[in-house]
């Protein structure tokens, strides 16, 4: 009986694991086909890649090109790397929000 739901919860975590990986990779997907308008200069290397990625083919292997990441001549404009750097600030200004307010739950219990 244990095993049969020990069978049961791996065969779950499984397929929770692929459907979790189809949703990335859709995902991705849709950031690539907004890159390649913004950022054309990116198919190039996306397609460089992707033929040297042999067996790897899971969404955690896909490079996402970010603008910080990208040779200096591909930088259509400077101020894509700026507009990153602000985002990047920005989310980690929202986590560290969200923890302090955690914080303060958790001190007044």
């Amino acid at each position: 009986m244990k095993d049969q739901l020990k069978s049961k919860a791996t065969v779950h975590k499984s397929a929770d694991l692929q459907e979790k990986c189809n949703n990335l990779q859709r995902q991705i997907e849709k950031w690539q086909d907004i890159q390649a308008f913004y950022m054309p200069g990116v198919l190039e290397l996306r397609a460089t890649a992707e033929s040297s990625r042999g067996g790897n083919t899971g969404p955690e292997h896909i490079s996402l090109y970010l603008p910080s990441g990208l040779p200096s001549h591909l930088h259509q404009s400077p101020s894509l790397v700026q507009k990153e750097k602000r985002l990047h600030i920005a989310q980690a200004e929202d986590s560290l929000t969200e923890l302090r307010r955690l914080l303060r739950v958790t001190l007044g219990l």
